[in-house]
């Protein structure tokens, strides 16, 4: 029996350990309210950008904008709205 139970011990403590390194390897999820990606043409309002109750924004870009030429990549589009989002404040998800 003493076997048994040091074995299960042994594997609990691994699991442990898998599971730490687990959770100190995942980023924690943002909590409050995330806007959707903007529709104008704009970029979002600012009445969203300043809005103290929006932690978050969704940008994105259309991929024919980001590679409108096979190979070659525009990331601005995307740079300009995470410049905008870090500029207010605002958590931003891909």
């Amino acid at each position: 029996m003493k076997i048994i139970s040091n074995s299960r011990k042994s594997l609990c403590l691994v699991m442990m350990g898998l599971i730490s390194v687990a959770e100190a390897a995942v980023p924690p999820i943002p909590k409050g309210i995330f806007c959707m990606p903007a529709t104008e043409t704009n970029g979002y309002p600012n009445q969203i950008l300043n809005d103290s109750r929006i932690v978050g924004l969704d940008i994105v870009d259309n991929w024919a904008d980001v590679e409108a030429t096979e190979g070659v990549y525009d990331w601005s589009g995307l740079d300009s709205q995470l410049a905008t989002a870090q500029a207010h404040g605002k958590k931003v998800l891909f």
